[in-house]
């Protein structure tokens, strides 16, 4: 083989060779990959879609308050929620920075926050259309475990006018001042290493969040009971328990009367017994109705008045009454 020869072999096809051009290569037809019948292969093929979920709705006894938050967060449901947790609310808690109102409904993950009610009134202004909806939050215990969110109705419904952090409630009344505007009346219930504790607060939104937060209970009721329980025979106990506050009008003048309903007594060996059969059935199954360590010592009743001047309440009157019906009553 001569040497021009050789070069041809090493040399790229389409080079000329000893000063001849290398014939073309045969033209290869392309053959699809795949026929009009079989389809792109699932490599190629359109991912499937999810179906969307439908918008969650909420359900008849919420949609009232849900209407309220339609302009305030973005809302959801939760499809099997834990006894006493909302099934719908809003996907994050106040202020809702997290879940805009602009967002269409969906299923909520792990919580919604929905209020416990709407107060209406005017509270900051008068003639202001405005809403006080006491909602549990993101707030630890520390922090009351949420807040009070007050909602102004404007041009497009009613949007977020104010959210006080801590400021949380149980239940809660509007009251009207002679100058148009709205004191909000509430309860509260929390507990503390065995001792209960409810109080009865007025809360007036003239004032900067700090003040509101800082304001004194207009009564202050605590309950022992279940201390008294870790406690020697002989320690003295007490348990104070407040009824729901009413609001009445006496000649002319508006007034909050509270019941309460106070034990008071000592640690003794039937007291220690009941402590330990509602242990037992705590940790047996669900809330016994077994009979309250309370129920065993000496009962009186007290009920307190105050009476409305215009613009804040005032004590008018506290009266209590001694019951003997309890012959159980442990000794003091």
């Amino acid at each position: 083989m001569s040497l021009t020869t050789l070069s041809c072999f090493v040399g790229l096809t389409l080079v000329a060779c000893a000063g001849q051009r290398a014939p073309s290569p045969a033209p290869v037809a392309l053959a699809p990959s795949f026929g009009p019948a079989q389809g792109p292969p699932p490599s190629l093929a359109a991912p499937a879609l999810t179906p969307r979920p439908p918008p969650a709705t909420p359900p008849a006894e919420a949609r009232e308050l849900a209407g309220l938050l339609q302009n305030v967060c973005q809302q959801g449901a939760l499809p099997e929620p834990a006894p006493g947790v909302p099934s719908f609310g809003c996907v994050c808690c106040a202020p809702f920075d997290g879940c805009t109102p602009s967002d269409p409904p969906v299923a909520a993950e792990q919580a919604v926050y929905f209020p416990s009610q709407a107060v209406s009134g005017a509270f900051t202004s008068a003639g202001a259309d405005q809403r006080a909806l006491p909602m549990a939050g993101c707030e630890p215990h520390s922090d009351n475990y949420g807040g009070m969110v007050l909602l102004e109705r404007g041009t497009q419904g009613f949007a977020l006018h104010r959210y006080v952090s801590g400021l949380s409630a149980d239940q809660c009344w509007a009251v009207r001042r002679d100058d148009g505007r709205d004191l909000l009346v509430c309860t509260r219930a929390d507990a503390h290493q065995g001792t209960a504790e409810q109080q009865l607060f007025v809360w007036d939104f003239a004032a900067s969040d700090a003040q509101l937060l800082a304001s004194d209970a207009l009564l202050y009721v605590s309950d022992n009971e279940m201390s008294g329980c870790w406690s020697d025979p002989g320690t003295a106990v007490s348990s104070s328990v407040m009824a729901v506050p009413r609001l009445s009008k006496r000649a002319g003048k508006l007034e909050l009367t509270v019941e309460l309903d106070v034990r008071e007594g000592k640690v003794t060996a039937a007291y220690l017994a009941r402590c330990k059969a509602l242990q037992d059935a705590a940790e047996s199954g669900p809330p016994s109705s077994k009979p309250s360590p309370r129920t065993l010592l000496a009962r009186r009743t007290q009920r307190v008045t105050f009476r409305f001047d215009g613009s804040k309440f005032v004590v008018s009157l506290a009266r209590a009454t001694r019951h003997s019906e309890n012959p159980k009553a442990a000794p003091k």
